[in-house]
Protein backbone atom coordinates (compact mmCIF):
# COMPACT_ATOMS: atom_id res chain seq x y z
CA UNK A 1 0.00 0.00 0.00
CA UNK A 2 1.52 3.38 -0.85
CA UNK A 3 0.89 6.88 0.74
CA UNK A 4 -2.73 7.73 1.09
CA UNK A 5 -3.67 10.26 -1.83
CA UNK A 6 -7.03 10.90 -0.41
CA UNK A 7 -7.19 11.78 2.98
CA UNK A 8 -10.12 13.01 4.66
CA UNK A 9 -10.72 14.06 8.76
CA UNK A 10 -13.21 12.55 11.29
CA UNK A 11 -14.18 13.94 14.11
CA UNK A 12 -16.12 11.33 16.74
CA UNK A 13 -16.35 10.25 20.20
CA UNK A 14 -15.18 7.28 21.68
CA UNK A 15 -15.69 5.30 25.52
CA UNK A 16 -13.12 3.97 27.13
CA UNK A 17 -14.06 0.93 29.71
CA UNK A 18 -12.39 1.87 32.82
CA UNK A 19 -14.13 -1.05 35.61
CA UNK A 20 -14.16 -4.59 35.75
CA UNK A 21 -16.08 -6.42 33.29
CA UNK A 22 -20.16 -6.50 34.67
CA UNK A 23 -19.90 -3.23 36.36
CA UNK A 24 -22.92 -0.63 36.23
CA UNK A 25 -22.30 2.31 33.04
CA UNK A 26 -20.95 4.45 35.35
CA UNK A 27 -17.78 3.06 35.09
CA UNK A 28 -17.31 4.11 31.28
CA UNK A 29 -15.29 7.43 30.38
CA UNK A 30 -16.37 9.78 27.76
CA UNK A 31 -13.33 10.52 25.56
CA UNK A 32 -12.89 13.10 22.82
CA UNK A 33 -11.25 10.98 19.91
CA UNK A 34 -9.78 12.56 16.35
CA UNK A 35 -8.69 9.97 13.85
CA UNK A 36 -7.81 10.73 10.18
CA UNK A 37 -9.53 7.41 8.06
CA UNK A 38 -10.78 7.53 4.99
CA UNK A 39 -14.56 6.63 5.57
CA UNK A 40 -16.26 6.68 1.96
CA UNK A 41 -15.63 7.30 -1.42
CA UNK A 42 -13.47 6.22 -3.59
CA UNK A 43 -10.63 5.06 -1.47
CA UNK A 44 -11.68 2.64 1.83
CA UNK A 45 -9.35 1.88 4.54
CA UNK A 46 -10.25 -1.75 5.99
CA UNK A 47 -8.45 -3.85 8.04
CA UNK A 48 -4.96 -3.43 8.88
CA UNK A 49 -5.22 0.13 6.64
CA UNK A 50 -7.81 1.51 9.19
CA UNK A 51 -6.27 -0.15 12.45
CA UNK A 52 -2.82 1.75 11.01
CA UNK A 53 -4.82 4.92 10.86
CA UNK A 54 -5.62 5.20 14.59
CA UNK A 55 -2.64 3.95 15.76
CA UNK A 56 -0.49 6.54 14.03
CA UNK A 57 -3.44 9.51 13.94
CA UNK A 58 -5.63 8.43 17.36
CA UNK A 59 -5.09 10.99 20.46
CA UNK A 60 -7.19 10.84 23.58
CA UNK A 61 -8.48 13.36 26.06
CA UNK A 62 -10.98 11.87 28.91
CA UNK A 63 -13.43 13.42 31.39
CA UNK A 64 -15.67 10.91 33.46
CA UNK A 65 -19.35 10.42 33.01
CA UNK A 66 -19.90 11.91 36.68
CA UNK A 67 -18.43 15.19 35.43
CA UNK A 68 -20.70 14.59 32.01
CA UNK A 69 -23.51 14.16 34.14
CA UNK A 70 -25.25 17.55 34.22
CA UNK A 71 -25.45 17.60 29.96
CA UNK A 72 -26.93 14.73 29.99
CA UNK A 73 -30.02 15.45 27.58
CA UNK A 74 -32.93 13.75 25.82
CA UNK A 75 -31.70 11.92 22.48
CA UNK A 76 -33.01 13.59 19.19
CA UNK A 77 -34.37 10.40 17.04
CA UNK A 78 -36.73 11.64 14.89
CA UNK A 79 -40.20 10.10 16.37
CA UNK A 80 -40.96 9.09 12.49
CA UNK A 81 -38.26 6.45 12.82
CA UNK A 82 -38.69 3.12 14.12
CA UNK A 83 -38.41 2.78 17.42
CA UNK A 84 -35.47 0.83 19.31
CA UNK A 85 -35.81 -2.69 19.82
CA UNK A 86 -36.75 -3.47 23.72
CA UNK A 87 -33.16 -4.37 24.90
CA UNK A 88 -31.79 -0.52 23.39
CA UNK A 89 -35.01 1.24 25.12
CA UNK A 90 -35.24 2.44 28.55
CA UNK A 91 -37.11 5.22 30.26
CA UNK A 92 -33.78 6.89 31.05
CA UNK A 93 -32.54 6.48 28.50
CA UNK A 94 -35.51 7.93 26.31
CA UNK A 95 -34.73 11.24 28.83
CA UNK A 96 -31.51 11.44 29.28
CA UNK A 97 -29.57 8.62 27.23
CA UNK A 98 -27.46 11.68 25.41
CA UNK A 99 -24.94 13.97 25.99
CA UNK A 100 -24.43 17.67 24.99
CA UNK A 101 -21.10 17.80 24.32
CA UNK A 102 -19.82 20.32 21.33
CA UNK A 103 -17.40 19.41 18.64
CA UNK A 104 -15.22 21.98 16.82
CA UNK A 105 -12.78 20.75 13.68
CA UNK A 106 -10.49 23.11 13.25
CA UNK A 107 -7.68 23.75 9.89
CA UNK A 108 -4.50 25.36 9.83
CA UNK A 109 -2.58 25.10 6.51
CA UNK A 110 1.15 25.42 5.99
CA UNK A 111 0.27 28.81 3.79
CA UNK A 112 -2.20 30.28 7.34
CA UNK A 113 0.84 29.31 9.80
CA UNK A 114 3.15 31.62 7.29
CA UNK A 115 0.98 33.93 7.14
CA UNK A 116 0.85 33.82 10.70
CA UNK A 117 -2.91 33.12 10.07
CA UNK A 118 -4.94 31.28 12.78
CA UNK A 119 -6.90 27.95 12.41
CA UNK A 120 -10.00 28.35 10.61
CA UNK A 121 -12.97 26.66 11.75
CA UNK A 122 -14.60 23.96 9.36
CA UNK A 123 -17.12 21.92 11.00
CA UNK A 124 -18.86 22.13 14.32
CA UNK A 125 -21.43 19.29 15.56
CA UNK A 126 -22.56 18.04 19.05
CA UNK A 127 -23.01 14.94 20.34
CA UNK A 128 -26.66 15.11 20.99
CA UNK A 129 -27.34 14.76 17.31
CA UNK A 130 -26.24 11.16 17.60
CA UNK A 131 -28.55 8.60 16.36
CA UNK A 132 -27.43 6.23 18.95
CA UNK A 133 -26.79 6.78 22.55
CA UNK A 134 -23.64 5.63 24.44
CA UNK A 135 -25.67 2.88 26.86
CA UNK A 136 -27.27 1.88 22.95
CA UNK A 137 -23.67 1.57 21.93
CA UNK A 138 -22.24 -0.48 24.63
CA UNK A 139 -25.29 -2.00 24.93
CA UNK A 140 -26.05 -3.81 21.56
CA UNK A 141 -21.74 -4.21 21.22
CA UNK A 142 -21.95 -6.76 24.71
CA UNK A 143 -25.59 -8.40 23.58
CA UNK A 144 -24.11 -11.42 22.03
CA UNK A 145 -21.68 -12.27 24.48
CA UNK A 146 -18.70 -9.83 23.19
CA UNK A 147 -17.12 -8.68 26.70
CA UNK A 148 -15.80 -5.02 27.03
CA UNK A 149 -12.71 -5.23 29.56
CA UNK A 150 -11.15 -2.55 30.87
CA UNK A 151 -8.71 -0.76 28.60
CA UNK A 152 -11.09 -1.79 25.89
CA UNK A 153 -12.49 1.42 23.53
CA UNK A 154 -15.46 1.91 21.87
CA UNK A 155 -15.97 4.84 18.94
CA UNK A 156 -18.95 6.62 18.00
CA UNK A 157 -17.90 6.88 14.76
CA UNK A 158 -18.49 10.33 12.47
CA UNK A 159 -20.73 12.79 14.58
CA UNK A 160 -22.17 15.17 12.05
CA UNK A 161 -25.32 17.03 12.46
CA UNK A 162 -28.56 17.98 10.61
CA UNK A 163 -26.78 21.52 8.95
CA UNK A 164 -24.34 21.89 6.57
CA UNK A 165 -21.64 23.73 8.65
CA UNK A 166 -21.86 20.16 10.99
CA UNK A 167 -20.60 17.93 8.78
CA UNK A 168 -18.37 15.72 10.64
CA UNK A 169 -15.84 14.86 8.15
CA UNK A 170 -14.80 16.32 4.95
CA UNK A 171 -15.88 14.34 2.79
CA UNK A 172 -19.21 15.53 4.15
CA UNK A 173 -18.13 18.94 4.14
CA UNK A 174 -16.86 18.85 0.41
CA UNK A 175 -19.75 16.52 -0.55
CA UNK A 176 -17.21 12.91 -1.26
CA UNK A 177 -14.58 15.58 -2.77
CA UNK A 178 -17.29 17.12 -5.29
CA UNK A 179 -17.08 20.82 -4.05
CA UNK A 180 -14.16 22.47 -2.60
CA UNK A 181 -14.03 24.23 0.61
CA UNK A 182 -12.68 27.97 0.18
CA UNK A 183 -10.76 29.29 3.15
CA UNK A 184 -10.65 32.42 4.16
CA UNK A 185 -7.08 33.08 2.82
CA UNK A 186 -8.27 32.10 -0.51
CA UNK A 187 -7.28 28.11 -0.24
CA UNK A 188 -9.33 25.45 -1.12
CA UNK A 189 -9.28 21.92 -0.24
CA UNK A 190 -11.40 18.85 -0.44
CA UNK A 191 -8.69 16.28 1.44
CA UNK A 192 -6.26 17.37 3.67
CA UNK A 193 -3.05 17.77 2.29
CA UNK A 194 0.78 17.55 3.27
CA UNK A 195 1.72 20.27 6.25
CA UNK A 196 -2.02 20.75 7.11
CA UNK A 197 -2.86 21.00 11.52
CA UNK A 198 -6.06 19.58 12.23
CA UNK A 199 -7.50 20.29 15.73
CA UNK A 200 -9.93 18.86 17.01
CA UNK A 201 -11.92 20.26 20.61
CA UNK A 202 -14.68 19.13 22.41
CA UNK A 203 -16.60 20.68 25.46
CA UNK A 204 -19.96 20.74 27.44
CA UNK A 205 -21.33 24.26 28.67
CA UNK A 206 -24.87 25.54 29.93
CA UNK A 207 -26.09 27.63 32.15
CA UNK A 208 -25.66 26.94 35.62
CA UNK A 209 -23.13 24.07 35.33
CA UNK A 210 -18.98 24.41 34.91
CA UNK A 211 -17.97 24.08 31.82
CA UNK A 212 -16.14 20.45 31.19
CA UNK A 213 -13.34 20.48 28.16
CA UNK A 214 -11.11 18.34 26.57
CA UNK A 215 -8.41 20.08 25.82
CA UNK A 216 -7.57 19.55 22.25
CA UNK A 217 -6.19 17.23 19.88
CA UNK A 218 -3.66 18.40 17.41
CA UNK A 219 -1.90 16.59 14.84
CA UNK A 220 0.24 18.22 11.80
CA UNK A 221 -0.09 16.00 8.35
CA UNK A 222 3.18 15.13 7.55
CA UNK A 223 4.57 14.01 3.75
CA UNK A 224 4.70 10.00 3.08
CA UNK A 225 8.82 8.85 3.38
CA UNK A 226 10.18 8.26 0.14
CA UNK A 227 11.57 4.33 -0.01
Amino acid sequence: MGPWQLLPLAAPLAFLRMGRYGSGMTQYQVVAEGETVLRDGTIKLHGPAAFEAMRRAGRLAAQTLDALAPFRCKPQRPSSDPQPLPYLDSTANRSGGAYDIELEVWLQTTEMQKDGLAPQLLSQSNFRDAYWTLSQLVTHHTVNGCNLRAGDVLGTGTLSGPQAMQGGSLLELSQGGQSEIMLDNGELRTFLQDGDTVILKAYAERAGARRIGFGECRGTLLAARTP
